[in-house]
């Protein structure tokens, strides 16, 4: 069954790969592994670009590495959105103050992704460039996507929750074909070697912290 693979790269991330050994992940040997009967049409990794902090530039070079040794993938097409800084305001819960207490907090969002993975699949369908669509995350903002694909363009969508643990949001179970569960055995299976070499014979090497 010939087959497209939407991977939400953050969710991915802090699912199944923050602080374990699996970060130098192969996207094209992983979709082989979680289907090993379908053949692989394209896999597109939705991400963005991190953000230097507090002049540590570690995590957004380490990323830029990864992101060369994806490039070496033919199947893989990295698909970007951006993060933005916000300031937000609300209350303080822990520890408890009485009366609460209004703090301001800084965080950057990641934005675009769930809207370019929708698009993406929904272009596809229509262009009926494959038989089955499979999303890797566990997103509930893509039930509605999902459950219109199956319902109305009658096509096969299958979740796969990287977080391994059976915490899919029933929007998800109820709008997919059928969920799955990345687990352990799926990423080790999946590791790029520690050099990865590019077509012009360029080194790509894993970075040490990883």
């Amino acid at each position: 069954m010939i087959t497209n693979v939407y991977i939400d790269g953050f969710n991915l991330y802090y699912g199944a790969l923050k602080g374990s050994q699996y970060r130098w992940l192969n996207l094209e040997r992983l979709a082989s592994v979680l289907f090993p009967l379908d053949q692989i049409n394209r896999i597109g990794y939705f991400t963005a670009p991190m953000q230097v902090q507090n002049g540590n530039g570690g995590p957004r070079q380490r990323q830029s590495v990864y992101w060369d040794a994806l490039g070496t993938l033919p199947k893989v097409e990295i698909i970007q959105g951006t993060f933005r800084y916000r300031r937000k305001r609300g209350r303080l819960i822990d520890p408890p103050i009485t009366p609460p207490k209004i703090v301001t907090i800084s965080a950057w969002e990641e934005k675009k992704t769930d809207v370019n993975i929708a698009t993406e699949m929904i272009f596809d369908a229509f262009a009926k460039s494959c038989e089955k669509f499979v999303v890797i995350s566990n997103d509930a903002d893509l039930a509605r996507c999902i459950q219109r694909l199956r319902v109305d363009l009658n096509v096969e969508v299958f979740v796969v929750n990287p977080s391994g643990r059976p915490n899919t949001p029933k929007e998800l179970i109820n709008s997919a074909t059928d969920v799955m569960l990345l687990r352990d055995f799926h990423l080790t299976s999946s590791q790029f070697p520690a050099t990865v070499m590019t077509q012009h014979g360029r080194a790509i090497r894993k970075p040490d912290r990883w």
